[in-house]
């Protein structure tokens, strides 16, 4: 009885762990956004261009407001540095390794936020880019959904969670996690 028991209670701790590991840098990155557009007057549209250049000028940015061990800027430095596999945003990608350990890699998707339909929840109005963060660094499993989660943040600095009603999914989309593991995201953060 006991051989059964225990890898699950282990599974459950773990999962759990992870959970709440997703949360503490949720918070983290919304707070460095929100931070960020306030300082530039309420909205970060315009400020970085989808190139290696505006890559660096966030990554700088975001430094004075994040914890971090490692800054990376480029494609080619985030692989295997910063994240465990750099999505393909090419030179416009930036990563960190944080104190606590997570890794982060952002994408400009574009300067100028205008990534779907403004005002429209259900197209991703006002998106600038993305942001993938694995709450346990290089450590296994590296899978969405369960290590590693993905949002998107604003022009005006909010930080959405992939699945939640504002990221274009109109919300429906949390109640197919775990069976499409991108969603997750905004389901832990609310449970």
């Amino acid at each position: 009885m006991a051989a059964l028991t225990i890898p699950t209670l282990l599974q459950n701790t773990n999962q759990a762990e992870l959970k709440v590991a997703w949360k503490r840098n949720f918070a983290s990155l919304s707070s460095a956004f929100l931070q960020l557009a306030n300082e530039k007057g309420g909205s970060i549209k315009g400020l970085y261009t989808a190139d290696y250049d505006g890559a660096a000028q966030l990554a700088n940015d975001l430094s004075t407001k994040l914890s971090y061990i490692k800054k990376c800027t480029g494609y080619t430095e985030i692989q295997g540095n910063c994240f465990v596999s750099a999505y393909t945003g090419g030179d416009r990608t930036l990563g960190f390794v944080l104190s606590n350990g997570a890794l982060i890699d952002i994408v400009i998707i574009t300067q100028n936020c205008d990534n779907g339909t403004p005002g429209d929840p259900t197209n991703w109005g006002g998106r600038c880019g993305m942001i993938l963060t694995d709450v346990n660094g290089f450590k296994k499993p590296n899978a969405y959904g369960q290590d590693t989660f993905a949002a998107s943040y604003m022009l005006d600095g909010r930080v959405v969670p992939y699945g939640s009603q504002q990221d274009g999914g109109g919300g429906y989309l949390m109640g197919v996690c775990p069976s499409d593991p991108g969603v997750c995201a905004a389901k832990y953060l609310y449970e």
